[in-house]
């Protein structure tokens, strides 16, 4: 199965994997999803991932990534759909984070990619085939 024929919402840690050069399986596997969507259009990711990301950059990659890479790579990845939650998404992240026994912030990517209308869901954080609704959660380094 082609995942990444339908709308991909992808998580934070697959952004960073493909910036990881001391995880190379995980680095070439996450590079390959994120051309992939980047190419056919059908990745989103939300706010929480752009900033995510930049807080990252600035700490784990800090002797990595210099100042200017750092804003290539927020300039790149803001040209991604980007969904926005709502005041009525945070409310929904909280029963979905009571219901599911969920991070708070994994509930907030989970609400992201719903409403963003994903079929999948990128993820190292939760379980593989796991469903909410209408978005299913696959791991990229288990297929």
């Amino acid at each position: 199965m082609n995942y990444t024929d339908s709308r991909c919402f992808v998580d934070t840690n697959i952004f960073l994997y493909s910036l990881d050069e001391d995880s190379p399986k995980k680095q070439k596997r996450a590079w390959e999803f994120i051309e992939i969507l980047w190419r056919s259009g059908n990745g989103l990711l939300s706010f929480q991932v752009l900033f995510e990301v930049q807080a990252a950059l600035l700490n784990k990659f800090a002797d990595k990534i210099d100042g200017v890479k750092r804003k290539e790579i927020a300039e790149d990845l803001s040209t991604w759909p980007t969904y926005s939650p709502t005041r009525k998404s945070f409310l929904k992240a909280i029963d979905l984070q009571q219901q599911h026994m969920l991070s708070w912030w994994d509930s907030l990517i989970v609400v992201s990619a719903i409403e963003g209308k994903a079929t999948y869901l990128l993820t190292e954080d939760l379980n593989s085939g796991q469903c909410f609704q209408t978005v299913t959660v696959i791991n990229p380094f288990l297929i």
